[in-house]
């Protein structure tokens, strides 16, 4: 059941995010194209997955860490998604983020057919969801 819950929570975390962060909700409602920008930085922003525990696969070197094959390690997004190397104002929902760098994160969270299709509802904007 994959993608299941990380759908609510997201949708969860999305309305929070709107709710917490006026600029960013009113963006969105006085431009209703912008939702779509909206939902990437909302997994950006405050993603409901903030981190994954995986084994590697082979031998890793990463920044000066070695990790070898069979290591574990915890893959945290939500640190990530605040890289003040990546993203010029890290601890704000803004519309402004670099969509590259996100793309990895939010990948992880939600499939892109799940973000950007037109037929999906959180590909085409509703103005009843965000006002």
């Amino acid at each position: 059941m994959a993608g299941v819950e990380s759908l609510g929570g997201f949708m969860m975390m999305f309305a929070y995010n709107l709710a917490t962060c006026p600029e960013a909700r009113e963006a969105v409602v006085e431009n209703p194209d912008l939702l779509g920008d909206g939902i990437e930085e909302s997994l950006r922003f405050n993603t409901s997955a903030q981190r994954f525990r995986r084994r590697l696969m082979k031998d890793v070197e990463l920044h000066g860490q070695n990790m070898r094959e069979g290591d574990f390690v915890c893959l945290a997004y939500g640190s990530g998604n605040r890289d003040e190397r990546q993203f010029r104002i890290p601890t704000a929902m803004t519309f402004h983020a670099s969509r590259a760098a996100i793309a990895g994160l939010a990948a992880a969270c939600m499939p892109v057919s799940a973000r950007r299709s037109p037929g999906s509802p959180l590909g085409s904007p509703s103005r009843s969801f965000i006002e």
